[in-house]
């Protein structure tokens, strides 16, 4: 499957560079990297069904709205399913 490039221009790995697509496209948003999880870990053979978890604590900055939810924040969770393409 396609990879992407580190910094220093080496490939990454599937997991890594599927990482790095949900960081760079979710704009406006400081995503944790440790909070998007891949399973399987690698990314998925060829063909394979793949899950990716992604979880972000969202504070509220308006008073007005944040009293009526946890001080901490409210936590929102998305997930897919996915079947990777068969590639060589």
């Amino acid at each position: 499957g396609q990879v992407f490039p580190d910094s220093l221009g080496n490939s990454m790995t599937r997991a890594a560079s599927i990482k790095q697509v949900i960081l760079t496209r979710a704009t406006g948003v400081a995503i944790d990297p440790q909070a998007i999880t891949i399973l399987p870990a690698d990314g998925g053979a060829p063909g394979a069904v793949v899950e990716v978890q992604v979880s972000y604590r969202f504070l509220f900055v308006t008073p007005l709205i944040g009293v009526f939810f946890p001080k901490n924040g409210l936590v929102i969770s998305a997930s897919a399913l996915m079947k990777k393409e068969r590639f060589q």
